[in-house]
């Protein structure tokens, strides 16, 4: 992949990541281009493409929509029938549980001056 966004989502699937890919075959439409991954753990993702598209200069876009997998880093090959692109690594991020805390935070008063 040239280029892809966000490099990290969480674990819980139903994230949208864009992938920008340079010298990717023609495709017709989605069905084409399948998304797939290797999770953190081993088990084998398939993400749901939602949008293809190649530019002008021959840059092609894939939008695909995340599936819930084990947190950690995670292979993704975009591919074809024909060709397969370079894997890279999607960090899928344990989902926070509880609520947030405030730490204390240092200087604990303070001065505004108008000015």
């Amino acid at each position: 992949a040239s280029s892809f966004s966000p490099a990290r989502v969480y674990a819980d699937g139903g994230h949208l990541v864009t992938v920008l890919l340079t010298d990717f075959p023609d495709v017709q439409d989605n069905s084409e281009v399948t998304a797939s991954a290797t999770a953190a753990d081993g088990a084998q993702l398939t993400f749901a493409v939602v949008s293809t598209a190649k530019s002008a200069v021959g840059v092609t876009t894939v939008v695909f929509n995340t599936t819930a997998g084990a947190a950690g880093n995670a292979a993704v090959v975009i591919y074809t029938s024909t060709k397969n692109a370079l894997p890279f690594s999607l960090d899928l991020v344990a989902v926070p549980t509880g609520n947030p805390q405030v730490k204390i935070m240092k200087p604990s008063i303070g001065e505004c001056r108008a000015g």
